[in-house]
């Protein structure tokens, strides 16, 4: 009697993550559930995988955030892109993320809802990895809020308001395992926390205020089977100086292929395929006063006038702020 071949069971990775202290965008902690749900076009995988990558975040403040995306990962196992390219896995990958943010002073702002699609680009390796992203807002990227005057100028008052926007912009990195670093870690505690390290840059615009350009530092470890922590540390124009400190629980089943030799090449890029994207996972959002200065009118559109008056100026003033 002929039994049916049983169904391999589809590759996935779920993690649950903190993420503590301080990133860019007015971020001051949180934490997440992720999951990526892989889909082997071939069962040898030599045509790839697509994959969808799903995850919730929760702020510190109480704001919700997501990200729902997915992408296409391949494998160059035979090096048709050049024998240094031979293992290496190609990725493209496209989402759309949201952020329910809470100014840091909520008289001025509460819960607004800020709305990126994103883009991206990696080349992952053995030793060394690439990654690219962009990021675009969607939606009414930009709030404005409660005026503060600025200025008299003439006959009338210069004020801007506050504001809080989803920025948008890019980033990338180079990463790379550090297995010296992790071999002497091991000869002397016995044990192996496979360091990685990676080093990049971002640049994120504002419409109303400073954009932010600066390098971010990357840290990880894996202690366990199941347990990564993380260090990242940024320094750009707009936000200063940053650390965020990060400790994951994951499981999941990595994809598998009759390439999937133990410690061979080929696994090791097989096991690579159902890793997280690496991305700005919260929407990077600014708030402050607006340096888009305009002069205060009724509900008309009409300017409204200011007469000043000085009792010690000279004759022949004209009321404006310059010749009271």
């Amino acid at each position: 009697i002929c039994q049916p071949a049983m169904a391999e069971p589809l590759p996935f990775n779920f993690t649950v993550r903190t993420n503590q202290e301080r990133e860019i965008g007015n971020v001051y902690g949180y934490s997440t559930l992720a999951f990526l749900l892989g889909k082997p076009i071939k069962r040898d995988l030599s045509a790839g995988m697509l994959f969808a990558d799903i995850r919730v975040h929760v702020e510190n403040s109480g704001g919700i955030g997501f990200n729902a995306g997915g992408g296409y990962r391949w494998v160059d196992f035979d090096g048709r892109l050049g024998d240094w390219h031979r293992n290496r896995i190609l990725g493209l990958h496209a989402g759309y993320d949201g952020r329910q943010y809470h100014c840091r002073n909520g008289m001025i702002c509460d819960r607004d809802n800020f709305y990126w699609v994103n883009l991206g680009f990696e080349n992952l390796g053995e030793k060394w990895d690439f990654r690219v992203n962009g990021y675009l807002g969607v939606g009414r990227s930009d709030r404005e809020y409660m005026l503060e005057a600025i200025r008299f100028t003439g006959n009338n008052l210069l004020v801007a308001p506050f504001y809080a926007e989803a920025m948008w912009g890019v980033d990338g990195e180079f990463g790379r395992k550090l297995k010296r670093v992790s071999a002497a870690i091991k000869r002397r505690i016995n044990l192996d926390p496979k360091i990685y390290a990676a080093i990049g840059g971002y640049h994120f615009a504002s419409r109303h205020g400073k954009d932010a350009t600066g390098v971010r530092f990357r840290l990880q470890a894996n202690l366990h089977t199941n347990v990564t922590v993380g260090l990242r540390a940024s320094y750009d124009s707009r936000f200063g100086g940053l650390v965020l400190g990060q400790v994951a629980f994951a499981i999941g089943i990595p994809p598998r292929s009759t390439r999937s030799a133990p410690d061979h090449g080929p696994s090791m890029a097989i096991r690579r395929l159902t890793e997280f994207r690496q991305r700005q996972e919260l929407v990077v959002v600014g708030e402050g006063l607006s340096n888009r200065e305009r002069i205060l009118t009724d509900a008309r559109g009409n300017p409204v006038p200011f007469v000043h008056v000085k009792n010690t100026s000279a004759a022949g003033g004209d009321g404006t702020f310059e010749r009271p």
